[in-house]
């Protein structure tokens, strides 16, 4: 994962923290499972719009890996259908 995105993902639980936020929408940038917003202790709800091929090079090259991943996110997860 790029060095930047973390950095991103930091600065922006630093900023929702002092500003004291009631509720933060975070976008997953890599997979799920060892991304960084995956840091979050109790997410109300995690949702998932699209299953993509990208990023396969580093989270495996089987749609099973890709699920696997994103599942890994804590909390509740919601699905959904496009089109």
């Amino acid at each position: 994962m790029p060095a930047y995105f973390r950095f991103l993902a930091l600065l922006a639980f630093k900023i929702f923290s002092a500003e004291q936020v009631d509720v933060a929408i975070l976008e997953v940038g890599l997979g799920g499972k060892f991304d960084a917003t995956n840091v979050v202790k109790a997410p109300v709800v995690c949702g998932i719009s699209s299953l993509g091929y990208d990023h396969m090079e580093i989270l495996g090259d089987q749609i099973l890996f890709l699920v696997i991943n994103l599942v890994s996110i804590n909390g509740l997860i919601l699905l959904a259908k496009l089109g």
